[in-house]
C-alpha cells in the first residue's frame, strides 16, 4: 500500500520527506492495522523534526469566491463607496474621484505603486519620481475642465501608471528598436513597454519621448505631448511639431 492510499487524497503536506513514508509503510505493517491518522502520528513521533501530514476532507480544502460572492462583494463595496461620498456633490471633480469603484482603484493602485518604489533607482538617467509626481497632479486636476472627466481621469492614472512601470523596469519591454528616419541622424530608438495603455518611449540623441498607444483604422498610432508615432509594417512616420519623418527599421 503506498503512503497517500495509507493517509488518503488530497492532503495538505508541511514539510514532509522520505523518512515520512518509510515510517508509514513500517506502521502499516505492524498488528492491529491503525487508522490513517494514528499511522502518521506515529510515524511523525519516530522521526522528531517531521512535520505532520494532515488529510483534508473535500469541504475543507479551499475554494475561490462563487459568482454570487463576488456580486456580492462588490455591492457592499460599491455601497460603502456611496456612504462615504454621501456628502460630495453630484458631477463634480472630487465626487468622480472618490465615488467610481474603478477611479477609487486606480487611485489605490498608484498609491501602492509609489509605496513600492520609493526607495528604488529609476531605470531611466534624470528621472525625478517626486517632481514628476508634482506635475502629474496638475495635469489630473486639469481635468476639471475637461469634457470627460471621467475619462480624463481614468487615462491621467492609466498613463501615470505606465510610465512608473517602465521607469522601474516592473512590466515586459521590446526593443530598443533602431529606425533610420530620412534626413535625420542619428537613429530613431523605440523601445515598446507591455502597459496599459501600451507605452512606447522614443530616443533620438539626448532626448526622450513618451508616447501612448491610441487607437487607428491603420498601423499604430502613438502619441504623446507633440509628438506622433505611426508604426507601418518595415517602418513608421514619425512627426514632431512641424517635422514629419519617414522611417525604415532596422535589422
Amino acid at each position: 500500500m503506498s503512503f497517500r492510499t495509507l493517509i488518503g487524497t488530497p492532503l495538505l503536506i508541511v514539510g514532509l520527506g522520505g523518512l515520512v513514508v518509510g515510517a508509514c509503510e513500517a506502521a502499516e505493517a505492524a498488528a492491529p492495522t491503525p487508522t490513517a491518522r494514528e499511522a502518521v502520528s506515529a510515524a511523525m513521533a519516530a522521526q522528531p523534526g517531521v512535520d505532520l501530514a494532515i488529510p483534508l476532507t473535500e469541504a475543507q480544502l479551499p475554494k475561490g469566491l462563487t459568482a454570487e460572492e463576488r456580486k456580492a462583494q462588490d455591492s457592499a463595496r460599491d455601497q460603502h463607496l456611496r456612504e462615504s461620498c454621501k456628502q460630495i456633490p453630484k458631477d463634480t471633480f472630487e465626487k468622480y474621484q472618490c465615488e467610481r469603484p474603478v477611479q477609487v482603484a486606480l487611485i489605490q493602485q498608484l498609491d501602492d505603486l509609489l509605496a513600492r518604489v520609493a526607495d528604488k533607482q529609476p531605470q531611466w538617467p534624470g528621472v525625478d519620481v517626486a517632481a514628476e509626481q508634482a506635475l502629474w497632479v496638475t495635469h489630473r486636476d486639469a481635468c476639471r475642465q475637461a469634457q470627460d472627466i471621467k475619462m480624463c481621469l481614468e487615462f491621467a492614472y492609466l498613463e501615470r501608471i505606465a510610465q512608473l512601470q517602465a521607469q522601474f523596469a516592473l512590466v515586459p519591454v521590446e526593443g530598443p528598436i533602431r529606425y533610420s528616419c530620412e534626413g535625420l541622424e542619428p537613429p530613431l530608438l523605440a523601445s515598446f513597454y507591455a502597459t496599459n495603455p501600451p507605452l512606447l518611449i522614443l530616443q533620438q540623441a539626448s532626448q526622450r519621448l513618451e508616447t501612448w498607444m491610441r487607437p487607428t483604422s491603420g498601423g499604430v498610432n502613438f502619441e504623446g505631448e507633440g509628438v506622433n508615432f505611426h508604426e507601418l509594417k518595415g517602418g513608421a512616420e514619425w512627426t514632431q511639431g512641424d517635422k514629419h519623418y519617414h522611417c525604415s527599421q532596422q535589422p
